[in-house]
């Protein structure tokens, strides 16, 4: 899951309350991008814990589709095959 905003404030806000990873600032580099654009921040995330607490909390304010878009994206993921957990080296 990922946003993303010209407005840091808002994604570090984001960002403390429900974690995941802030990125930025970003610059688009097309030939074609005024220079008086603002640069971009990303806020982030792959954990699905996460990603579910968010859709959870965003539902009542999700239309219906985006609302089944959430719903089939959720079930892929729990069809998909998990790859193993990688052990750490003991030092």
């Amino acid at each position: 899951m990922a946003i993303g905003s010209t407005d840091k404030d808002i994604l570090e806000s984001f960002q403390q309350i429900m974690g995941g990873n802030l990125t930025g600032p970003y610059r688009s580099q097309g030939s074609k991008t005024p220079g008086h654009y603002k640069e971009i921040w990303h806020w982030g995330t792959g954990r699905v814990d996460l990603i579910r607490e968010i859709l959870d909390k965003f539902e009542p304010y999700l239309s219906q589709h985006r609302k089944e878009q959430a719903a089939t994206v959720l079930a892929e993921y729990n069809n998909y095959p998990r790859l193993p957990q990688r052990r750490r080296a003991r030092y």
